[in-house]
């Protein structure tokens, strides 16, 4: 809001002076993220909360839109792509399993009202999924008489860089 101060002053007595203030509130929207920043593992989604915020009795409805700033090779996915004044939408980040390495971004979030244009932004960091390994075990299942034993084969399956050993 602006607060406007008028003063006048008589020509023919330039000791009559006189003033008044106006307070001048503009409606307007801003935006805001929430969390502003995430990190997620290579194939979970990132989901962020895009709000958009009314001040001085702003009514419109506002269109998002993230332009060129979603990384690429990640879709970004917003749950409604026009939202009224005061209300929420969701942004999901999807498609992070395509990275390998680590991934560092800024997603520029706009929003647009009646000539009006605001924006925020969600940092992402999505990191590759931790080395791991998985067992199997063959054949399954086997049918065992008592006092007699089975054989198994035992197999180590390696992911996402495991190199370690197993006990």
């Amino acid at each position: 809001s602006y607060n406007i101060v008028v003063k006048g002053t008589d020509n023919a007595n330039p000791a009559n002076t006189g003033q008044t203030s106006v307070q001048l509130a503009v409606s307007d929207f801003s935006l805001s993220a929430n969390p502003t920043s995430q990190t997620v593992t290579s194939g979970t989604n990132a989901v962020y909360t895009i709000t958009a915020n009314a001040l001085n009795g702003f009514t419109g409805t506002v269109s998002l839109s993230v332009g060129t700033t979603c990384p690429s090779g990640l879709i970004c996915t917003f749950g409604s792509t026009s939202i009224a004044a005061g209300s929420s939408t969701t942004l999901t980040v999807s498609g992070t399993s395509t990275i390998a390495s680590s991934l560092t971004a800024t997603i520029t979030i706009t929003g647009t009202s009646s000539g009006l244009t605001h924006s925020t932004t969600a940092g992402l960091t999505v990191n590759p999924p931790p080395p791991d390994f998985s067992l199997s075990a063959a054949p399954s299942p086997q049918t065992v008489n008592a006092g007699t034993g089975a054989n198994y084969t035992v197999a180590i399956t390696a992911s996402n860089g495991f190199t370690g050993s197993v006990n």
